[in-house]
């Protein structure tokens, strides 16, 4: 059964025929027993059509339909965060659960053409693979204890018609009656009551739930997590402690709250979610972390495996794995799944740094160097210092060399040299040993050099700089072989060298890192004259002179993120202009000018043009108060004199919300008749 025809992409009336045929069947049905199962999309080439064959033998929805008004779950990524896909076993329960169907089947289609269910009722979640879909519908009817029916047969033509429906897009559908149905599903959506013929094939629980949400009542995990990203920590928690006795999704709500406020009883929720929902990969990964925490390696080793035979291929789950069996005492599993979760692409560090150890433990000297050099080249959130510490937790002598390298390749040059040095005496005679005591005698080269002084610190050059300003130092740090973990520090120093200001930051950077371009903390010239401005990295210092003038108007409106537009959204100066000696002129001559052409356009416009007569009255207006009291808007902006300029400005550089994101003339506008 593969999906490869060449009228895939025609729609066929026969097809569509057979459809409104058995539309008009279910409703018969529907009206005598009220069917309450679903059966949803699969995925797989053809999956569409597959499924609605297989609901149409079931006597179910239209999968393309029921698509429409399954509801995500409350959480980030949904389906696929709680069960890897919605085309699962867990994906099945959380889809039945959160619809209130009697039973929900979904399933995929593999390449070979053979078809997996997934099966979930109250009693039972269940999967099962076929050759041939009637088989599967057969079985099916066994298990549901329904009435058998003819299987109905396939036909790949409908496979983009089918797509289109279950995206909302019902102009592919030809018959009117069908057309109303899929158009009452997509106005139920949108809090709309459901038509009798929607309420006869789907389930109640799931058409309320639409018309509950139009009407800003959800039902509780969802109220419950919405309050607690909301900050109504008591209401969430109260309500998660009702929930961790409800259903799997509920009680997965309830554990995702209680652990995110740090409530102790999130580990009793985690294995209650796995005892009653075994099936869902994220309850064994809970349990996982729950015995992680609690220092039981050896429950979080089967959880762990309990969440693999769902998801074979997450990375996560493997890297843990290994983790768990090293804690274990079983180096050589603990070495399998490590690099498993590597041979998956996982991009954390993680099980790099725990082969290294594991390896590094066996004596597999250039296996645990591989690996520790992979790790290096993958960490990029600091994670060295996790693998460090889990070295010292070890115990064991001969780790020490492995300390020093990691130490060295991070910047912790000091720290590496004594590791090296404490390895070389204790072991003189290990294979390591040459290599420790050259590397104890490490000689790091530090070098530290200019790249700009800016106002804004993605900003260019800006100097010369004002009284007033801060100067932003970009520098570039180089190292050999490796750059040192080490404080960046600014030093303002008046003429007489004596220290006005110092800051420092902690400047963090990849493992194996020899060159970064790094901004240093900033540092303001309190007044105008002469000052001596340093950088200290290590034992290098990069010493600057720095003359400061008079305070600039538009410098300071560029140092608060402000850029000066007109009605046009066009930049009245460019960042050159701006940071330029001119820029002061430059800003108050071109908003003169923009001011003045306005006043002239809208004196002119008003002759012939009701709304700007209108607006043009607005302006004459005398300002009831302020500094400008008595004289009107469109006066001074047809004035623009340079000292009400001077006063807007210094305004916008005290409150930026003035100006904002506004163009300058509106923002003129609304400085003078908000009081001035």
């Amino acid at each position: 059964m593969t999906f490869d025809s060449p009228q895939g992409c025609y729609h066929n009336p026969m097809g569509l025929l057979r459809l409104f045929v058995w539309m008009f069947a279910l409703l018969g049905l529907a009206l005598a027993q009220n069917p309450k199962g679903l059966v949803l999309p699969f995925a797989g080439p053809g999956g569409q059509t597959v499924a609605h064959a297989l609901a149409d033998g079931l006597r179910a929805a239209p999968p393309s339909l029921t698509a429409l008004l399954i509801p995500d779950l409350p959480w980030r990524d949904s389906y696929d965060f709680a069960a890897g896909r919605i085309e699962s076993l867990g994906g099945a329960r959380l889809a039945r659960e959160v619809s209130g169907a009697d039973w929900l089947v979904v399933g995929e289609v593999g390449q070979d053409g053979w078809v997996t269910i997934y099966l979930s009722t109250p009693q039972e979640s269940r999967r099962a693979r076929f050759s041939r879909l009637e088989l599967a519908q057969r079985w099916l009817e066994l298990k549901l204890g329904l009435k058998p029916h003819p299987f109905p047969g396939l036909d790949y033509r409908l496979e983009e018609t089918y797509q289109k429906m279950s995206q909302g897009d019902p102009s592919v559908i030809k018959g009117s009656a069908l057309k109303g149905l899929y158009n009452s599903a997509l106005e139920t959506r949108q809090g709309k009551a459901p038509t009798p013929d929607l309420e006869a094939l789907l389930p109640k629980p799931l058409l309320d739930f639409w018309s509950n949400l139009a009407q800003r009542h959800l039902p509780p995990a969802y109220q419950a997590l919405s309050d607690f990203g909301s900050g109504q920590r008591p209401q969430a928690l109260e309500a998660a402690r009702k929930l961790a006795d409800g259903l799997a999704y509920e009680r997965l709500a309830a554990l995702l709250i209680q652990r995110s406020a740090g409530q102790e009883d999130w580990r009793a929720t985690a294995r209650k979610l796995a005892r009653i929902a075994p099936e869902l990969p994220i309850a064994w990964e809970e349990v996982s972390f729950a015995a992680f925490d609690e220092d039981q390696p050896a429950e979080a080793r089967d959880a762990l495996l309990k969440a693999l035979a769902l998801l074979p291929r997450k990375p996560l789950y493997w890297t843990n794995l290994g983790w768990a069996y090293y804690l274990t005492g079983d180096k050589a599993r603990s070495i399998q799944a490590s690099s498993r979760a590597l041979k998956l692409g996982e991009s954390s560090p993680t099980p790099a740094y725990n082969l290294g150890l594991a390896k590094a433990l066996y004596g597999d000297l250039l296996g645990a160097r591989q690996a520790y050099d992979q790790a290096l080249q993958l960490d990029d959130k600091q994670e060295f210092k996790a693998a460090l510490e889990d070295l010292a937790k070890a115990k064991n002598p001969l780790l020490t060399y492995w300390q020093g390298y990691l130490s060295e390749r991070t910047g912790e040059v000091a720290q590496a040299q004594a590791f090296y040095q404490r390895f070389a005496e204790a072991n003189p005679q290990h294979p390591l040993a040459p290599a420790a005591r050259r590397a104890s005698r490490i000689h790091l080269e530090t070098r530290i050099s200019l790249e700009k002084l800016a106002l804004q610190p993605e900003g260019p050059d800006a100097r010369p700089f004002r009284a007033g300003e801060a100067v932003f130092p970009v520098v570039k740090l180089e190292g050999s072989p490796y750059l040192m973990r080490a404080p960046l520090v600014t030093r303002l120093l008046d003429e007489n060298d004596r220290l006005l200001q110092e800051n420092r930051k902690e400047i963090t950077f990849r493992p194996m890192t020899a060159e970064l371009i790094e901004k240093a903390p900033a540092v303001t010239l309190p007044k105008e004259g002469r000052y001596s401005l340093e950088v200290l990295y290590g034992d290098q210092k990069l010493s600057l002179s720095v003359i400061a003038g008079a305070p600039g108007l538009t410098r300071r409106l560029y140092a608060a993120g402000l850029q000066i537009r007109d009605l046009s959204d066009k930049p009245l100066l460019d960042e050159k202009e701006m940071l330029g000696p001119q820029g002061d002129r430059i800003l108050l001559e071109r908003t003169a000018f923009t001011l003045r052409q306005v006043a002239q356009f809208l004196r002119d416009k008003a002759k012939n043009d009701p709304q700007r007569r209108k607006e043009l009255q607005e302006l004459s207006k005398p300002l009831p108060q302020g500094p400008y009291a008595g004289q009107t808007v469109l006066e001074l902006m047809g004035k623009a004199e340079e000292k009400v300029l001077r006063a807007f400005f210094e305004a916008a550089t005290q409150n930026p919300e003035l100006i904002g994101d506004n163009d300058v003339v509106n923002a003129f506008v609304n400085w003078l008749t908000g009081g001035g």
